[in-house]
């Protein structure tokens, strides 16, 4: 059975948003993200709270660790532009998932050192 930092899927990205603004945020973020060329395995989850004070606290989650969060207020449009910022933050994050893990599968060379 594999954990949550070495998922047997591959590449995917799930919605976990509840209102209009978080869903219209992951489309855009899906329709950015494309295809790369990552050669280690990742899933990402967009996560949304809502809140009907604050907005929606995002979350993107790279292999179950956060790679960006954001608030976003409802009818503010801002779902595309936080989706533009998250994509770079993102593969930033993969980037130094393969720098500090190598692309080696072993338990001993995983992780971030803490």
């Amino acid at each position: 059975m594999a954990s949550v930092a070495d998922p047997e899927v591959n590449g995917l990205l799930i919605d976990q948003t509840r209102t209009r603004i978080g869903q219209d945020l992951y489309r855009h973020f899906c329709t950015l993200w494309g295809n790369p060329n990552i050669p280690i395995r990742y899933n990402i989850v967009i996560k949304e709270i809502p809140d009907a004070r604050w907005g929606s606290f995002i979350a993107v989650e790279v292999n179950g660790r956060p790679a960006y969060r954001t608030t976003l207020r409802p009818r503010s449009g801002g779902a595309e532009e936080a989706a533009k910022q998250a994509i770079p933050r993102v593969r930033g994050y993969l980037r130094y998932l393969i720098d500090t893990n190598g692309g080696q599968d072993t338990e001993d060379l995983k992780g971030d050192g803490y």
